[in-house]
This record gives C-alpha cells, structure tokens and sequence, in this order.
C-alpha cells in the first residue's frame, strides 16, 4: 500500500523560512533557505541580500537531499564523505566552466 502524506501548507513553510532566517541572523550569516514538502518539491524560498548566487542550487538541493533520505544533511555528510567531496568538486568545476567565458581574455 502507497504512503501517504500531508501536504505542507504556504504557511506552514512560510513559518519554517522565518525561524531559519531568524536562526541565520543570529549566526551572522547571509543566507539561502529552501523548504520542501514531501515529495521534495521546492514550497518557499528566501534569500537574504548579499547571500552568495551560487549557493541558491545548492540550498534546494540540500533541502531535496535531506527529505528524500529522511536523514539531515549533517548526518549524510559524515556518512559520505567521499561522495561529498567529489560532489563539491564537480559543483566548482561546474561554476568555473560557467564563469570562465565572463573572463575570457579579449581576441
């Protein structure tokens, strides 16, 4: 028989966005937070000012990551560490081959 879940409401995530930012503030960080809901379908997202671009991707997919394998991303990371570490490697190999026309020496 299917699981079945309840849906997370726009407020109830809406709720999550406002501690987690409250959270990042006091840790005096900028930040990108994502809520997901079930299904690990993105239901809000904030990003503070100034908070790093890049890291947008990387806030959904740590968010996905953590509700498909109902574990924490903390816990994931010291499970996995050589499939993280590769992971981060292929993400700023990524970011370099997208930045790398912006400065590409004139012909």
């Amino acid at each position: 028989m299917p699981k079945s879940y309840e849906s997370l409401s726009l407020e109830d995530a809406k709720r999550m966005l406002s501690a987690a930012e409250a959270k990042a503030t006091g840790m005096g960080v900028a930040y990108n937070i994502a809520v997901v809901d079930a299904g690990a379908n993105l239901v809000a997202f904030a990003r503070q000012d100034n908070a790093l671009i890049g890291s947008i991707d990387l806030a959904i997919g740590k968010a996905r990551t953590a509700r498909l394998f109902d574990k924490p991303t903390s816990l994931l990371y010291r499970l996995w560490p050589p499939l993280v570490k590769r992971r981060r490697r292929e993400l700023f190999q990524g970011y370099l081959r997208a930045i790398s026309p912006l400065y590409a020496s004139p012909s």
